[in-house]
């Protein structure tokens, strides 16, 4: 069952890719705030007071791009391929190569959301951070589960 956890967390943030992560206000006053319709409240467009960042726009033929398709497609890719049996030494750096991706993709989602330039986070954002987060954390409790097992086989 945590492994199924680990897929649905996988492939969502694998759908955070295309959600909005961060607004940034482009004037010191603002107008008074138009209605909008459900489609423009879950996937803003940049207008003339303020910008919206979503991943795949930063997506190219960069470093950066290939490090944020990496950041959201990696723990897919991981998911898909533990049903491998690799070596206990393998194992064990691939574990801990886990958690240090984990961290890497939530630091360049902080990047993407342009968080230091006075962005404020939207769901996608959150989506993220709360996709990998769990992800992280079943892949732990998965690693303590399987220590357990093989130390309760070994007595």
């Amino acid at each position: 069952m945590l492994r199924k956890v680990r897929l649905v967390a996988a492939i969502v943030l694998v759908c955070a890719f295309v959600l909005p992560l961060s607004e940034c206000s482009r004037r010191e006053s603002h107008s008074p705030p138009t209605p909008k319709s459900i489609s423009q409240r879950l996937f803003p467009q940049t207008n003339a007071e303020f910008s919206y960042q979503y991943a795949y726009g930063f997506v190219g033929f960069s470093a950066p791009g290939a490090v944020t398709v990496l950041a959201f497609i990696w723990p897919l890719v991981f998911v898909l391929s533990v049903r491998r049996r690799f070596g206990p030494k393998l194992q064990w750096f691939l574990r801990v190569l886990e958690v240090l991706l984990c961290a890497g993709t939530i630091y360049w989602l902080d990047v993407l959301t342009l968080r230091g330039f006075g962005a404020r986070w939207l769901y996608g954002a959150y989506v993220g951070v709360i996709a990998v987060a769990i992800f992280a954390l079943v892949g732990v409790a998965l690693w303590f589960g399987r220590a357990k097992g093989v130390a309760e086989r070994a007595t």
